[in-house]
């Protein structure tokens, strides 16, 4: 997973290429679309510039190239944890939460931060910070469904963009960790 305008570092394995598909902007929310890179100057570029700039691309799933896209949230509204926590998302009549646990350490005496997932009674921890949460990232970038499954997948920023999908969970969990951006 890498986000146009990442830099490629040497070894990265990330060259120019075809076979990229990206979450981006359309007409009905958002949608898949297929995308070619090329590297410029030590950063991935979209070959041909596209008006509506993905949030990340993939390479290796292209199942979910022609799955369409059901958005319940995204940046646009407040995904940042530090000012709205918990967020409440609903989905498809189901209700949903994301919530950072032990936000304000030096409140709550020290120790971890996590940031967990919620549906249902089932509680997942998606990331930990060891030293708590302080002036690191932790923000609700896209949630909805993205391969056909009707249940709610999301695209994290908690130091590194991670997309969670409920179709990648093992047993016990809600969502699965699919990837995690590459490059800065």
């Amino acid at each position: 997973m890498i986000q146009p305008g990442s830099v490629v570092r040497q070894g990265m394995g990330l060259g120019s290429g075809i076979g990229w598909i990206g979450l981006a902007p359309s007409r009905d929310g958002f949608a898949w679309m297929g995308y070619r890179t090329v590297v410029k100057d030590g950063r991935i570029e979209l070959e041909t510039p596209a008006v509506d700039v993905p949030l990340f691309l993939l390479r290796g799933l292209p199942q979910l190239a022609g799955k369409a896209v059901h958005t319940c949230f995204d940046r646009s509204e407040t995904g940042s944890l530090h000012e709205q926590n918990p967020i409440l998302l609903t989905c498809e009549a189901r209700a949903y939460r994301v919530e950072v646990t032990n936000a304000n350490r030096k409140l709550a005496g020290g120790g971890a931060s996590l940031l967990q997932f919620s549906y249902g009674g089932r509680t997942q921890t998606l990331y930990r910070w060891a030293a708590g949460l302080v002036d690191q990232r932790a923000e609700v970038v896209w949630a909805g469904d993205l391969d056909g499954d009707d249940k709610l997948d999301l695209l994290v920023d908690h130091g590194s963009l991670t997309l969670y999908m409920s179709s990648w969970a093992v047993a016990g969990q809600l969502v699965g960790r699919v990837a995690a951006a590459r490059g800065n």
